[in-house]
Parts: structure tokens; sequence; C-alpha cells
């Protein structure tokens, strides 16, 4: 082979893998959340911020209390926006932001998926303060496609503020197809929608 045929093949392969390189960088086609986790990829931990949408937070009609807050095997299923660590601020009374009264996410372009929680009341909402109060699957599904990278966690949830506490990562699709581990859990407060602020960290075995 010529050495003008060598170099131009060398040249051309070369710009074919800086192309692959650029495209799995910038997430491909998949859109515009892919810059902010795709770097999670083969990370065996990372945090990310849970800001719930309360304005979709819809329990069952029964059992309620007089006030309509759910009470002991109320079941109900709410969503949220999840957000890149150090997004969600909160003040000493646990006022955080990250969505707007309307529902609408206050960081639009901060935005890296969309968070769906769904379980069981094991105690009454408007009077439990400390210790177990819904058991519960989350789905974290990060992307613009809703199921082409998930996680899913399992366990209970603890009423406590700022006390971080342990889940089952229980499967995957996608990047985390693979994954187990537990996902740690601390509640950090309340929003302007009425939805819950929780800061995750998942802890991953591949």
């Amino acid at each position: 082979m010529k050495r003008s045929v060598k170099v131009a093949l060398v040249l051309l392969v070369g710009f074919l893998v800086a192309g692959v390189g650029l495209v799995a960088a910038s997430g491909g086609d998949r859109g515009g959340f892919d810059h902010g986790w795709k770097r999670w990829q083969r990370a065996r931990s990372f945090t990310v911020e849970v800001a719930e949408n309360g304005t979709r937070f819809t329990p069952d009609s029964d059992p309620l209390d007089a006030d309509g807050m759910p009470l002991y095997g109320n079941e109900f299923i709410t969503e949220g926006y999840l957000y890149p660590e150090g997004t969600l601020t909160c003040d000493s009374d646990n006022n955080c932001n990250g969505v707007n009264p309307d529902g609408s996410p206050e960081f639009p372009d901060k935005v890296i998926g969309i968070w769906t929680c769904r379980g069981w009341h094991v105690a009454d909402a408007a009077s439990t303060t400390s210790g177990r109060i819904i058991n519960t699957t989350q789905t974290f599904a990060f992307g613009d496609n809703p199921t082409a990278n998930i996680i899913t966690t399992d366990g209970f949830e603890l009423a406590d503020y700022n006390l971080e506490f342990e889940r089952a990562v229980t499967g995957g699709t996608g990047d985390f197809r693979l994954v187990r581990g537990q996902q740690v859990q601390e509640f950090l407060g309340w929003n302007p929608s009425v939805g819950t602020a929780q800061r995750m960290t998942f802890e991953l075995k591949r």
C-alpha cells in the first residue's frame, strides 16, 4: 500500500473516532437533558436533588382525615423534577425552592429528568413528624426519553427533616440496566407548590 493511501486511511480513522467521541459527549440526538447526567453513566456514586411538583400529588379519596390529609393505608402517586446536586436551597424553616406555585420547574434549564413516586402511607400524614411515614417505589427517568435510562428504588421514607435513610436500588434500564446497590435519601423541606424537596445519593455496583 502506498504511503499516501496509508496516511489518508489513518486520518480518516482519526476523524471518525473524534466524531464518535463528540456525539457521545453531547448525548447524540437524545436531547437537552443528557449533558447534565451522562457523566454519571459509569459512576459508582452520584447525587441528584428532587423537587416534587405538589400539584401532581394525587392521594386516594379514602382514607382521609377531616382536613383531607391521608391516613394510614392511603395510596398515592406523585411526580417531580430531577436537578443536579447543589440546585436546591432551603432556609432554616425548611422552605425550599425548585418548583413554582403553579407546578412548573423554577429552573427549567437545569432539569435533568423526571421523578415519579407511588406508594402507601404507613402513618397518618398530618400528625407524623418522625419515623416511617410512607412505603414507596421511586422511578428516576434521566434524559428526554422517559424509559431509556431509569433507576428504580424501593423502601420506606421518613418524615424527619435532614435525616439520611437508605432504600434498595431494585433495577434500571439503558445505562443503568446492570446496577444494584442503595439509595441514600434526605428530606430537606417543602417548595411553593407544596411539594417536597429531597436529596438522593446513589451508591451503585455494576
